[in-house]
């Protein structure tokens, strides 16, 4: 994000994880890179700049601060650990330097994971269906060390449009496929 600072001068103050997804009692690491911009183009702003560095969870609760400075390319790292015991949710990263009121935020997902316990494959029985033919698929499940799911209960939609505008135009997606869109939807 571009962050004015007044006299016509600004900068730009971007912050990156080495994921965006964690799970409790994980280290997140982060990097940053400031820049100023000049009439000729980004500029390195130099080393020993001091940047303020404050996590908060999804309550906005501040996790951690401390305060880091920039090395001789204009960049910043630093980590934090995710307590055990922490709330899962959207935690922020944001970051203010001394320079005027500058601030740049970047958020990470924090989750708890379970390792999946199945696979599940479906193989269709003919290797092309034509509209308006009757699909039939095999369905197989089975546990990662290897025995067969007995008795599991199954529920499945399928979507056959040409491609992701047109089906999204004719009926409302699944809500997680609103993840993977870059389309605006209406609310």
């Amino acid at each position: 994000p571009v962050l004015a600072l007044g006299a016509g001068t600004s900068l730009i103050v971007d912050v990156i994880s080495d994921r965006t997804v964690y799970r409790l009692g994980q280290d997140v690491f982060f990097k940053g890179i400031v820049r100023r911009i000049e009439t000729n183009g980004l500029q390195n702003p130099g080393a020993n700049k001091p940047v303020q560095i404050t996590i908060t969870d999804p309550e906005g609760k501040e996790v951690q601060a401390t305060s880091l400075r920039t090395g001789p390319f204009g960049d910043f790292d630093g980590h934090f650990k995710i307590a055990n015991e922490a709330k899962t949710g959207s935690y922020t990263i944001t970051t203010s330097m001394d320079e005027g009121t500058i601030t740049s935020t970047a958020s990470i997902e924090v989750m708890q994971y379970r390792k999946p316990e199945y696979e599940v494959t479906v193989e269709p029985t003919k290797p092309v269906t034509i509209a308006g033919e009757r699909l039939q698929v095999k369905v197989n499940a089975k546990y990662f060390f290897g025995g067969p799911v007995k008795n599991a209960k199954v529920h499945f939609s399928a979507y056959t449009f040409p491609n992701d505008q047109i089906r999204s135009e004719l009926k409302e997606a699944p809500s997680y496929y609103k993840f993977f869109s870059n389309r605006p939807r209406p609310m």
